[in-house]
């Protein structure tokens, strides 16, 4: 694992982001740090926060955040996923009590609809391509913490939605899952607040995901993966993606 102070700030940051501003300065390592760069009307009214973190030294600052999500289509959302991200991801194994920092660059591609893994994954559930509303597909290579050495993975899927409900509802297909290595076909629903939430049973495992952009450069994401039948919860995991041409990490909290 990753030793010096600066190295661990992302993860801290992204804890910051999972609790209560109340509550997070007061119970986490380098708290009385953090609690000297708030302004102490911070402390008593809790107000949003962008935390900028830089390659030597991180910044608190106090700031209006932008309603960049509330409305969105569902298409929207995906054309912006469109590009190259560079995402940390916190993940809280609940049964080995054990926390793993995932680091990962990704790719997201809109492809067309005559994509054969497209058309093949669309035969599997019953759907025509012309149906499906947005298809990217994702690559991805990440580097694990996991058991104090690194462990690298790396992969692709085809992600298509389709709409059953209006703008608001409908499926989603993936070529490959995101808890096992299957095609798979979840539930989707483009919320009022611009979030993106979908769950998928798989043969032994179900998850449930939520997306979100807090700027149009920074993505969070939230999941939790259940035991067989979507019964229970294993792990929960936080992630945040940026676009790898930004020039600083901006993380939103509050």
């Amino acid at each position: 694992m990753p030793s010096s102070r600066m190295s661990r700030m992302p993860t801290l940051a992204l804890l910051v982001v999972a609790l209560p501003l109340a509550a997070s300065f007061s119970a986490l390592p380098g708290s009385a740090l953090l609690r000297r760069a708030l302004p102490r009307q911070a402390a008593r009214n809790a107000p949003p926060l962008r935390m900028v973190i830089w390659d030597d030294h991180a910044t608190v600052q106090l700031y209006q955040p932008r309603e960049v999500g509330a409305g969105m289509k569902v298409e929207e959302l995906w054309e912006r996923s469109i590009g190259t991200w560079a995402g940390l991801r916190s993940s809280h194994s609940i049964a080995f009590g054990q926390i793993e920092e995932v680091r990962s660059d990704m790719t997201v591609d809109k492809i067309d609809k005559d994509d054969p893994e497209l058309i093949a994954i669309c035969k599997v559930y019953g759907y025509e391509p012309s149906a499906c509303a947005s298809v990217l597909r994702i690559s991805w290579e990440s580097t694990s913490d996991w058991d104090d050495f690194e462990k690298v993975a790396a992969g692709s899927s085809v992600v298509a939605l389709v709409k059953t409900e209006g703008d608001t509802k409908g499926k989603v297909l993936r070529s490959v899952g995101y808890t096992e290595n299957i095609p798979a076909a979840g539930d989707w629903t483009m919320q009022e607040d611009g979030s993106f939430y979908m769950k998928t049973i798989y043969t032994g495992t179900g998850a449930e995901e939520t997306i979100w952009f807090v700027t149009p450069d920074v993505r969070m994401r939230t999941s939790c993966i259940q035991g067989q039948g979507g019964k229970g919860v294993t792990t929960a995991t936080f992630t945040t993606e940026v676009r790898q041409q930004a020039k600083k990490i901006e993380q939103i909290c509050g």
